[in-house]
C-alpha cells in the first residue's frame, strides 16, 4: 500500500518511495484520498516508465547490489536484456552516488545507453553510472547495452581466479584471487581451506562481497566448492552463496557455518553473458564471514543461447512440476528445488516413475544437477536417472539416494529430435523418490 500523497513526507521522498516499490515488483495500490491529489502527486503516481519497470517481468525482482551505509544501489533485470537501476541516498545531506553497468549485470559492452525516468534526460556512459542524489531521495534509471560486446572466453576450463573480473565489491579489503581474505591488503590471506580441504585456486571473500565474470553466452558451466574458511573458527561465522546470471539468481546455497564442510555448487551457465559470485550474511551480521570459493571453475564451449526446457509426459505422483519439487497432488504444490544443500530456481520436479519428452531440435547440450530432494527425509529414497536422445541411451547415472548426493547431467544433443528424461525406483519400491532434474538447460 503506497503512502505518496497520505502527507507526512516531501515529494523527494515520495518519488524515492514509489520508485523502490516499482523496482521490487510490488503490486502498485494507490493508499491515499483520490478525491484529493495535487499535481505533483499524480505526476509521481502517473509516471509511465517508472510503472512500466514495475510492470516488466525480466524474470526477477529488484534487489540491492550495494551498499555504502547511507547509500545503496539497486537493481531490476529488464525483459530487453537492460537494467533499471536505483541509487538510493538515505542520508540527510546531498551525495553523489556511484555504481557501473557491470555491478548491475550488463558488463562487457563498449557503451551504454542511459535514461534518467524522472528527469526524461538520455546519456551515454562507457560504464560508469553516476548522479547526485538529493537527500531521502533517488535517481532512477534505464540502462541498456549499446556498443560493441567483448570477446568471449576462450572454449576450455577457466579458474575464476586467473579471469579478469568486470568489477568485485567486498566487506572487508579486497576480494582475493586464489587466497583467503585476509581483511586487509592485497594478498594478505592464507591457502583457501574448508573444514580441512584446500585448494590451490578460487575466491577468497568476506561478506557483503560480488565479483562479476564476463561470460560472453560462451560457458555453459560454473562450479565451486564453497564454505566458511579455516582462518576462522568463530560459531558466529554464517554465510549464504548465490549466483546470478545477468542479474537473475540461479542458485543459492544454504547457511554456511565455520564448521561445515564444503558444498558442491554445479550451475548451468549456458546463454548468460555476465556472471555474478555473491555471498551474503546469513541476516545477522558480517563478524567473521570469510567465505571461499574453492576450485571456482568455468567450462566455456562455443557462444549459445540457453533456455529451460519445455516437457511433456507422465509422472509418478502428480503432473511434474516445472521449476519447483513434486508436492504429489495438484500442479504447483511443490516447494523451492533443493539438491546436496543448493537450491535452484529452475529445473523439473519429479516423482519416480517419471517420463519426460523434451524437444532439442537445433540445440547442443543438455545439462541438469539430478538427485533426491530435500524435501525428503527417508533414507528409502533411491532413484534412477535416465536420459534417451532419440531413442539411443545418452546418459545413466548410479542409483541415486539423499546420502550420495546428487550427479551431474551433461549430455551432446546435437542432430537429436527429442529426448526422454526418465526416472526409475531404484529397486526398493518407489516410495520417498521425489526426484529433479535441477537447474535443467538447454545450451542452442
Amino acid at each position: 500500500m503506497l503512502e505518496v500523497g497520505n502527507g507526512g513526507m516531501t515529494n523527494t521522498e515520495y518519488t524515492a518511495h514509489f520508485s523502490l516499490w516499482a523496482l521490487l515488483n510490488a503490486p502498485l495500490l494507490l493508499g491515499n484520498d483520490l478525491r484529493s491529489m495535487s499535481a505533483q502527486t499524480l505526476a509521481i503516481i502517473r509516471n509511465a516508465e517508472v510503472v512500466a519497470v514495475n510492470q516488466d517481468w525480466g524474470g526477477s525482482q529488484g534487489r540491492k547490489v550495494r551498499d555504502f551505509g547511507e547509500t545503496e544501489v539497486w537493481a531490476k533485470p529488464m525483459s530487453d536484456g537492460g537494467a533499471a537501476v536505483v541509487l538510493f541516498n538515505r542520508s540527510a545531506t546531498t551525495a553523489t552516488i556511484t555504481s557501473s553497468a557491470a555491478e548491475v549485470g550488463l558488463g562487457g559492452s563498449s557503451g551504454y545507453a542511459l535514461r534518467n525516468l524522472w528527469t526524461g534526460a538520455t546519456s551515454t556512459s562507457t560504464g560508469a553510472l553516476s548522479a547526485s542524489v538529493p537527500a531521502h531521495g533517488v535517481a532512477m534509471f534505464r540502462v541498456n547495452r549499446s556498443g560493441a560486446l567483448a570477446a568471449a572466453p576462450a572454449a576450455g576450463t577457466h579458474q575464476v581466479g586467473d579471469l579478469a573480473w568486470l568489477a568485485s565489491s567486498n566487506f572487508w579489503g579486497p576480494v582475493e584471487r586464489n587466497r583467503a581474505n585476509g581483511e586487509q591488503a592485497a594478498g594478505d590471506g592464507g591457502t583457501l581451506t574448508i573444514n580441512g580441504t584446500t585448494y590451490a585456486k578460487g575466491v577468497g571473500a568476506h561478506a557483503d562481497s560480488a565479483v562479476h565474470v564476463y561470460l560472453g553466452r560462451a560457458c555453459p558451466l560454473f562450479s565451486a566448492s564453497v564454505g566458511v574458511d579455516d582462518e576462522v573458527t568463530n560459531a558466529a561465522a554464517s554465510v549464504r552463496f548465490q549466483v546470478y546470471g545477468d542479474g537473475r539468481l540461479l542458485a543459492y546455497s544454504g547457511v554456511k557455518r565455520a564448521a561445515d564442510g564444503p558444498t558442491a555448487l554445479r550451475v548451468a551457465t549456458g546463454g548468460y553473458t555476465t556472471l555474478e559470485l555473491r555471498v551474503t550474511d546469513a541476516r545477522d551480521n558480517a563478524n567473521y564471514d570469510h567465505a571461499d570459493w574453492g576450485a571456482a571453475t568455468l567450462t566455456c564451449t562455443a557462444p549459445g543461447t540457453g533456455s529451460s526446457p519445455s516437457f511433456s509426459g507422465g509422472n509418478g505422483w502428480g503432473p511434474a512440476e516445472r521449476d519447483q519439487s513434486n508436492g504429489e497432488q495438484a500442479a504447483g504444490d511443490g516447494a523451492v528445488l533443493t539438491l546436496g544443500g543448493v537450491s535452484y530456481l529452475r529445473g523439473i520436479g519429479t516423482h519416480a516413475p517419471s517420463d519426460l519428452v523434451v524437444t532439442v531440435a537445433g540445440c547442443e547440450r543438455f545439462t541438469a544437477v539430478a538427485g533426491i530432494d530435500a524435501e525428503v527425509g527417508s533414507a528409502t529414497a533411491r532413484v534412477t536417472f535416465t536420459v534417451l536422445a532419440d531413442g539411443v541411451t545418452v546418459f545413466t547415472s548410479p542409483a541415486v539416494t539423499l546420502a550420495s548426493g546428487p550427479v551431474p547431467v551433461d549430455v551432446d544433443v546435437t542432430g537429436r529430435s527429442t529426448l526422454r528424461l526418465v526416472v526409475g525406483g531404484g529397486g526398493n519400491g518407489i516410495d520417498f523418490d521425489h526426484a529433479d532434474w535441477a537447474d535443467a538447460r538447454l545450451l542452442c
